[in-house]
């Protein structure tokens, strides 16, 4: 048999249709440009946030690891019945959470008392998802290799991101989006060629995403609007193979719709609640409502500023993506080819994506910027989505402002991001420091001695909110953390922002521990600590200096409720 030149001997040798030489050279040139996009997807992912490796426990980081490093391996095992922060805030948490519960115990057998083996997990979850993003851009969307490649390093350096990666607790919402993401794509693939493991495998990343945060409970209505406005408008070689009437996707929603049924269930045996939907209110809705130019706000620049910046940004925004769109209208009506860019798709990870991804925030009690961690995700895919229909036209202006215009966002936020990512580095070395401080300080002052620790929740940082030692007592001063031998020595007390638990708690924790301190015998001192918030440096008081704080800090065993003794303590330390 006569081989043609032109095609590839192994496809001849199995009896297939022969491949043109020049289609195998453009095969292997779009390989070589997909393994590039994801090389610089990584990169954009890893090197911003190298820096962090050393960076000390923060806030929630100390009760979390304190709790699970006393755990046998398999403990992640009873989470899926349990709290997995179990009472270590003084109450009964309602989140089930066994597959974060597990990373801390696989990076706790490196070591529970160093950070780096907690930051190396939280930068590679974080790679991953912005990997995630490249794939969902180029085989969901049908994006490019450049423009899924911006995506995916858009998402990477987003400043918004900063919380989730630096802090070691922010792996409570890069881990579930992982797991969402993987579920989604896999969903995505099977709906193309029908491989049954595929199906398998993303209802398996499901039943994991549920398990490591209850937000994942949207996936159905992602799945059913994916059918809807994207699977719906592919190729036609797939509308051929397919029927997309809603009767015959219905039985795909099935195991989705099983698990998430079974998961709330779960929840409202184990907490009375399914979707703590008691504090759903009339006023709480509007207020919701409310908040949305402040998480766009946060969501595009990573940092909490005033109501007139949100004004300013949201305006911003909607020029510019108003700018792109008619570049891309302006694209479809003289090429008649219209590519990736649909109105369907934009607005599927646009608003639709949106809705999904935040709504679960209704049910949330404080602000947070890794809450929008999922949500970037759409930000991410629209932008690649106007990239690629603007650089797709004929004119030569359009295609330099979009270059440009990518370009500058990507450094943009690649410079916020450092800038914020040196933010939470001085708070985890101010963290170190406080730490061994009180470590000295309680090993050398003369045993019985109260020490009274004057530090923040938040951190001192100027237009960015990170975290200090929010909850974080009695943990920090326990092994792993400190020697047993601190809180053996001496007793301690703290302002209520520090301590792990609720506000009449710590009335009782601070007015026994003053009292018992008081009726020692041979007077042990006192002493303050406290920590200058630019340079960190230790401000230290005592007794032996200024006789009238051993009062002063009896009087707190007197106060006769918790705002009373809030207030005496402040008192005392100004």
């Amino acid at each position: 048999m006569a081989v043609p030149p032109d095609a590839a001997l192994p496809e001849v040798l199995e009896g297939k249709p022969p491949i043109p030489f020049e289609s195998l050279k453009e095969r292997a040139r779009q390989s070589r440009s997909v393994w590039l996009a994801a090389v610089l997807v990584c990169a954009a992912a890893i090197i911003p946030f190298l820096s962090t490796l050393s960076g000390y426990f923060l806030c929630d980081d100390f009760g979390l690891i304190w709790l699970l490093s006393q755990k046998s391996p398999l403990h992640f095992l009873t989470l899926f019945t349990n709290p997995w922060t179990e009472t270590i805030y003084g109450y009964r948490a309602d989140e089930i959470r066994p597959l974060v519960a597990l990373s801390y115990q696989v990076d706790g057998a490196w070591g529970a008392a160093s950070p780096t083996a907690y930051h190396l997990s939280n930068i590679g979850f974080h790679a991953l998802n912005a990997l995630l993003v490249l794939a969902i851009g180029r085989l969901v969307v049908g994006l490019s290799v450049p423009a899924s490649c911006f995506a995916g390093v858009l998402f990477a350096v987003m400043p918004v991101h900063v919380e989730t990666v630096s802090w070691i607790s922010g792996r409570a919402d890069s881990i579930p989006t992982l797991f969402y993401l993987s579920s989604f794509l896999t969903y995505a693939l099977w709906r193309r060629n029908r491989a049954g493991l595929l199906y398998l495998a993303s209802v398996a990343l499901f039943f994991f995403a549920l398990f490591s945060k209850q937000s994942a409970i949207t996936m159905l209505g992602t799945l059913v609007f994916y059918d809807a406005l994207i699977a719906r408008t592919g190729s036609p070689q797939i509308q051929r193979r397919l029927s997309w009437s809603f009767w015959t996707q219905l039985p795909g929603y099935f195991p989705y719709a099983a698990l998430t049924a079974g998961y709330l269930g779960l929840r409202l045996l184990l907490f009375n609640t399914a979707i703590r939907e008691e504090t759903i209110t009339g006023q709480k809705l509007i207020d919701f409502g409310g908040l949305q130019a402040t998480y766009l706000q946060m969501l595009l620049t990573g940092v909490h500023s005033s109501r007139f910046d949100v004004i300013v940004v949201t305006v911003s925004l909607t020029v510019g993506f108003g700018f792109f769109c008619a570049a891309a209208i302006e694209r479809w009506q003289h090429s008649g080819d219209t590519g990736p860019v649909t109105w369907a798709r934009l607005f599927y990870f646009g608003p639709i994506w949106w809705t999904l991804s935040v709504g679960p925030l209704l049910v949330t009690n404080y602000l947070s910027s890794r809450h929008l961690y999922l949500a970037s995700v759409g930000l991410a895919v629209v932008l690649g989505l106007v990239i690629d229909g603007v650089w797709s036209t004929r004119k030569t202006l359009w295609r330099y402002a979009c270059g440009l215009s990518g370009g500058g966002l990507i450094v943009g936020y690649a410079m916020v991001l450092l800038w914020a990512v040196g933010q939470w580095n001085f708070v985890g070395s101010l963290s170190s420091k406080i730490s061994h401080d009180v470590e000295r300080e309680a090993t050398t002052a003369p045993e019985g001695s109260l020490l009274v620790i004057n530090v923040s929740g938040p951190g001192p940082t100027p237009r960015i909110w990170t975290w200090l030692w929010g909850f974080s007592l009695p943990y920090a001063l326990q092994p792993p953390f400190m020697p047993a031998e601190v809180t053996e020595r001496v007793s301690i007390i703290s302002p209520p922002y520090a301590y792990c638990c609720q506000f009449g708690q710590w009335y009782l924790q601070v007015r026994d521990t003053t009292a018992s301190w008081s009726g020692r015998t041979g007077d042990p001192p006192v002493i303050m600590l406290a920590w200058d918030a630019s340079a960190g440096a230790l401000i230290r008081r005592s007794d032996s200096e200024e006789p009238n704080l051993r009062g002063q800090v009896q009087g707190l065993a007197g106060a006769s409720s918790a705002e009373e003794l809030h207030k005496k303590m402040e008192e005392i330390l100004r």
